[in-house]
């Protein structure tokens, strides 16, 4: 079985933050202790789960930040085709949700990769950190970029609304890379969690066809993600929410 790898990671979007003006909600929806548990599923079959979650404030670089945190993981029976460990955490400042550290471990069986990003906004500068061949290299980025965990946290600070179009810039292993996130539509979503009305967000001029579903209510929960693989639809469904 053929798997796009980027596609694995789904709910990791190459959708980032915005060029024109940042505004934020009034609403702060980074709650510490939150964590989503996803159902993911390929060809409608379950390939394993995906954990996201706040674990606490802390202090990195004389700033606080929140620490976020997001696991996939396939189960054992699928494992026996294809394993996938990924984990990113993400330390992003309480302010306004811009990074400030990034690190990453990814664990495809024989292929394994360990990156650690250290984001300075005031300067625009970031360094990147390749653990196997211990390569450390500065690249210039953009002012307020985001990696890709913190944009979900980041989407669910706007007011989204069907219409609305959003240029974002991408935080990515080689430097940044700009792509456009669009609000296509409401719509009624199930998942093992429950029954939401969500709000359609789509990536637009990419070959990659990545969709993120927001609860209309106020805390914007993503319900589901999904892309579309070589190997078929890869989709993550809401199942569990829980607060501290």
């Amino acid at each position: 079985m053929k798997i796009n790898h980027s596609g694995i990671r789904i709910f990791l979007i190459s959708i980032f933050i915005l060029i024109t003006p940042i505004v934020f909600a009034q609403e702060d929806f980074v709650c510490v202790g939150e964590k989503f548990t996803y159902e993911v599923r390929l060809l409608g079959f379950k390939i394993g789960t995906q954990i996201d979650q706040v674990l606490g404030k802390e202090i990195i670089n004389t700033e606080e930040t929140y620490h976020l945190k997001s696991e996939i993981k396939t189960n054992p029976f699928f494992s026996k085709f294809y394993y996938l460990s990924e984990q990113i955490d993400s330390w992003v400042r309480t302010s306004n949700l811009l990074p400030v550290r990034t690190i990453t471990d990814i664990d495809r069986g024989k292929y394994r990769r360990h990156y650690e990003f250290s984001v300075n906004q005031t300067n625009k500068k970031a360094t990147i950190f390749n653990k196997q061949n211990q390569e450390t290299k500065e690249i210039n980025i953009t002012a307020n970029t985001l990696d890709s965990l913190s944009l979900i946290y980041y989407l669910r600070n706007q007011e989204l609304k069907v219409g609305n179009l959003y240029n974002f810039n991408l935080l990515t292993r080689s430097g940044t890379e700009q792509v456009k996130v669009a609000i296509v539509k409401e719509e009624k979503m199930t998942t093992p969690y429950g029954n939401f009305t969500a709000l359609m967000a789509k990536q637009v001029g990419a070959e990659t066809d990545i969709v993120i579903w927001f609860a209309t209510d106020k805390t914007h929960t993503p319900v589901k993600i999904a892309v579309k693989t070589e190997a078929g639809l890869l989709s993550a469904y809401l199942c569990k929410k829980s607060e501290k």
